[in-house]
């Protein structure tokens, strides 16, 4: 906000997160105003946080906003590299070892996660994210508000799960983000 305050065109993007809610049901809508309580994590919390601390800086006069609010950031959807040390990455690598190791002791590797395979998870592949935050940047009109940047359809886990089914033995990180890569086709739509 500081180093913002002292630029020419005094204009700050914040990249907020889509989970800036918390523990809150039900529809979020952008232009609503935070709680401070009620988050499932310091990060949340964080994000909220500094969103209010943006607000009250434009409010003060010293900048102008935009702010968006992705949900999971995933890799590109073209390619489908994602960064190594992702988390979403590494949940994929230590699900695969655990299927070796299974695999190591018996014929059968299938083996069960608990939890609702009717759940869902919202992911956004990262080129997404950068080529509408860059429109917006350019859109004088998007100045002063707030953009949930998310899937309007997110993934079903239980979709994840039989795409992560579908591919290699995970012996290492190559093969993770060849599963990965396999796992983009079903997670992003264009």
């Amino acid at each position: 906000i500081e180093f913002a305050s002292r630029t020419h065109s005094q204009s700050l993007v914040h990249v907020s997160s889509a989970y800036v809610a918390g523990e809150r049901t039900g529809v979020v809508r952008e232009e609503e105003l935070l709680m401070t309580e009620g988050f499932r994590n310091g990060y949340e919390r964080s994000k909220a946080i500094a969103e209010n601390e943006v607000r009250e800086a434009a409010a003060s006069g010293r900048v102008r906003f935009l702010i968006v609010r992705p949900s999971i950031i995933v890799g590109d959807s073209r390619s489908g590299y994602m960064c190594p040390n992702h988390h979403f990455f590494d949940l994929i690598f230590r699900l695969l070892t655990i299927r070796r190791m299974i695999r190591n002791k018996t014929d059968d590797c299938r083996f069960r996660i608990p939890g609702d395979p009717n759940a869902t998870k919202n992911f956004v592949p990262v080129d997404h994210v950068s080529e509408l935050i860059a429109l917006l940047i350019g859109t004088e009109s998007a100045w002063g508000e707030t953009f949930h940047l998310t899937d309007p359809e997110p993934m079903v886990m239980s979709e994840a799960i039989i795409a992560m089914a579908k591919c290699g033995s995970g012996d290492d990180e190559k093969e993770a983000a060849k599963t990965h890569r396999v796992m983009a086709a079903s997670m992003y739509r264009q």
